[in-house]
């Protein structure tokens, strides 16, 4: 520590006991959460993984909007077991108002996303493959004005980087598509009015990603209703996810809900967990039994109907809120529009 505050610029050190206060308050408030050794990271998983026990999104915008970059700093070493200062002064310096006009909040939580994903090392430019769904899923509640002048000069750098990747033949870039300015066109800008964005501008972070990850797989997996537990993919885990919390804050959202059909929970249990509810109200089931047919026999009785009202509140099953359809839809297509422009933020 000693020898990092040395090497820290002067403005950086300034407020330094302050900045370890709030991490120590941080700390603190994660208690439990994490690893006991590594308290910032997750307890489920390897301390080499380096994968958060919580989203620090929201912790680390506030140190922006604050301008306290050695608590950021200060942080980061405690997820990356490392100093990294050069990269995180590198990603606050990114002078996004020449670029998109935005909310300073919405600017400021691109710059808090950058900083968590930028973990796994090499260049922002490659946030377009694995990561960009991330950025755009948390950017998607803010509307954005484009200053087009700014934006086209960075097409130009952004096709050369790629012509040049082609050239070198690195496989990940061969079938990239080039950037044009029509990629930086919005058919509709008027998300301030979406009822889904509103209800997600109030969430975390991660906990928009959970939504997204929720709907993308009740479509891939043709189901009425999901478990929150389960409807989350790794990379919403590998940026941080507090699950517990997640799923509290989403039922609390009114983005889904819980008034499900019984019929319909055949997809939301495993086989093994229908029957022992099954066994637990005494209904002899046999081998060859389907899903479906443990099921009814469940849902036949009164008993069984209790059973799985418990089973379903603890797994947090819901239905997505379909009175929000329309609002999804058209939130669903915002996200397409503004996907190339937030691609070309990484290669600023």
């Amino acid at each position: 520590m000693r020898f990092f505050k040395k090497i820290m610029k002067r403005n950086d050190r300034r407020n330094s006991c302050d900045s370890e206060k709030k991490l120590e308050l941080l700390k603190e408030l994660i208690r439990n959460k994490g690893n006991k050794e590594y308290p910032f990271l997750d307890k489920n998983y390897s301390v080499s993984s380096r994968i958060p026990c919580t989203d620090f999104t929201g912790w680390i915008t506030e140190r922006i909007e604050e301008d306290d970059i050695y608590a950021i700093k200060l942080l980061i070493h405690e997820i990356w077991l490392g100093w990294f200062d050069k990269k995180i002064d590198s990603i606050l310096s990114i002078n996004f108002d020449e670029f998109i006009e935005a909310e300073k909040n919405a600017i400021n939580e691109l710059k808090s996303i950058y900083i968590i994903l930028s973990k796994k090392g090499g260049g922002r430019e490659f946030l377009v493959f694995e990561d960009i769904d991330l950025i755009v899923n948390a950017m998607c509640i803010y509307p954005i004005k484009i200053n087009k002048e700014a934006i086209s000069n960075v097409i130009v750098k952004a096709n050369k980087f790629i012509k040049s990747m082609k050239k070198d033949k690195t496989p990940a870039w061969m079938n990239f598509v080039s950037y044009s300015k029509k990629d930086i066109e919005i058919s509709d800008n008027n998300i301030v009015k979406n009822k889904i964005a509103k209800n997600l501008k109030n969430l975390p972070i991660s906990a928009r990603f959970h939504f997204f990850d929720t709907i993308k797989l009740i479509c891939l997996r043709n189901k009425k209703a999901i478990s929150l537990y389960g409807s989350h993919f790794y990379k919403t885990r590998n940026f941080g996810l507090d699950i517990e919390e997640s799923v509290e804050t989403l039922l609390k959202s009114n983005l889904f809900t819980r008034d499900i059909d019984y019929k319909d929970l055949e997809k939301a249990f495993s086989k093994s967990e229908l029957i022992s509810i099954a066994d637990s109200i005494k209904v002899n089931t046999k081998k060859h039994w389907n899903k479906r047919k443990i099921l009814n026999y469940i849902i036949s009785t009164d008993e069984g109907k209790n059973m799985l009202d418990i089973a379903k509140d603890k797994k947090a099953i819901v239905y997505f809120n379909y009175k929000f359809t329309e609002d999804l839809k058209r939130i669903n297509s915002y996200r397409n529009d503004i996907k190339r422009i937030y691609e070309l933020m990484c290669f600023i």
